[in-house]
C-alpha cells in the first residue's frame, strides 16, 4: 500500500486505494450490459494473452459489426447496436474495434462500469489504441473513479498518448 499516490486522500475524502477496491469488487448487477450478456464477461476475463492456445474464432459475423458501426455513427437505435455488437463479439472476441465501439455505446448509455470492462478488453488486444485509452479515462471518470481517471489521464499525457 505504500506504492505511488494511491494512499493519498483526495479532496472528496476518497483515497486511490478505496477506488481500486471498488473496481476490484464490482460485479454486474441489474441493468448491467454484462448481466444481459454474461458470456461476453466470461470472454473478457477468460482471454489470456500468454496462452499458446487461442480458439478458432469466426471472422464472418454476417455483417453485424458493419451494421452496428453504421448505426453508431448515425446515432440510431442504441439497443440494436448493443445487440449487434454482442453477437459480433461472441463470434470473434479478439477484435479490438468491436470492444471499442461497445465501450463507446455503453458509456453514452450511462453504463460506465460496463464500458470500463469493454475498453480494458480492447486495450488487452491493442494497447496502442488512443480511442480505447480516452474512452477508459472518460468511463472511469463517469463511474465516479475520479482519482483513477485523473491519474491515468496524466500518465497518458506524460507518455504522449
Amino acid at each position: 500500500k505504500g506504492c505511488g499516490n494511491y494512499g493519498t486522500v483526495l479532496p472528496g475524502g476518497e483515497s486511490g486505494w478505496a477506488e481500486l477496491e471498488k473496481i476490484r469488487r464490482w460485479r454486474p448487477g441489474d441493468g448491467s450490459f454484462f448481466a444481459e450478456y454474461p458470456n461476453l464477461l466470461w470472454t473478457a476475463y477468460a482471454k489470456r494473452t500468454d496462452s499458446l492456445f487461442l480458439p478458432a474464432w469466426s471472422e464472418d459475423d454476417g455483417g453485424r459489426f458493419d451494421e452496428a458501426r453504421k448505426l453508431y455513427h448515425q446515432g440510431k437505435d442504441v439497443q440494436k447496436i448493443i445487440r449487434l455488437l454482442a453477437e459480433s463479439i461472441s463470434m470473434n472476441p479478439i477484435h479490438a474495434a468491436k470492444w471499442e465501439y461497445l465501450g463507446g455505446i455503453l458509456k453514452v448509455s450511462n453504463k460506465p462500469f460496463d464500458a470500463v470492462i469493454a475498453y480494458i478488453q480492447a486495450l488487452k488486444i491493442n494497447s496502442k489504441s488512443p480511442w480505447a485509452w480516452k474512452g477508459l479515462v472518460d468511463s472511469l471518470d463517469k463511474a465516479g473513479f475520479k482519482a483513477n481517471a485523473a491519474g491515468l489521464g496524466w500518465y497518458l499525457k506524460i507518455k504522449g498518448n
